[in-house]
């Protein structure tokens, strides 16, 4: 809903570079997207123990890991500034001209990653955004008489939230 409207209103509000202009939206949502995943990875690893006990926590707890080392693999190559300057990708560019897209993507991002904290300072208003939420879900179930540890709630509030996220 909003962010559609975010980037129809960015992209149309630019008379160059609307793959630029739209792109703001979706590294917004990227960031709060990767903030979540941090934040369950680091409630999982908080109790390890209790994780490695049970198969479908383990099975959550790598495939949490993963994707928070595949987001953190493709931020940095995104923000690096260097993808776009290989001499291999505008081989691949030069021969698919349809990809063309791809290409103004990269550059946008590598835009965005020259400002590393601008991008540093947004992730950690996301995590707190998401800490504030986490907080509030810890007093409401207190309230319901859930005594839960804090791991519990640190992993179960960031996943709820990616489910929720997710379009």
């Amino acid at each position: 809903g909003g962010d559609v409207v975010k980037g129809y209103y960015l992209a149309t509000d630019q008379r160059h570079g609307t793959v630029e202009a739209a792109l703001s939206v979706v590294i917004d949502r990227v960031l709060g997207l990767y903030s979540l995943v941090l934040l369950a990875v680091l409630g999982l690893a908080w109790d390890i123990p209790l994780v490695m006990s049970q198969p479908q926590l383990t099975w959550l707890a790598l495939t949490c890991f993963g994707v928070a080392f595949a987001m953190t693999l493709a931020l940095a190559l995104g923000f690096c500034g260097n993808v776009s300057q290989s001499v291999r990708f505008n081989r691949l560019i030069d021969r698919f001209p349809k990809l063309s897209l791809i290409s103004r993507v990269f550059v946008a991002t590598e835009l965005y990653g020259r400002n590393k904290c601008v991008i540093v300072k947004c992730l950690m208003i996301s995590l707190a955004a998401q800490g504030i939420g986490l907080a509030v879900f810890v007093y409401v179930g207190n309230l319901l008489g859930r005594d839960l540890p804090l791991s519990t709630y640190m992993f179960c509030f960031p996943l709820g939230s990616v489910v929720t996220a997710l379009p």
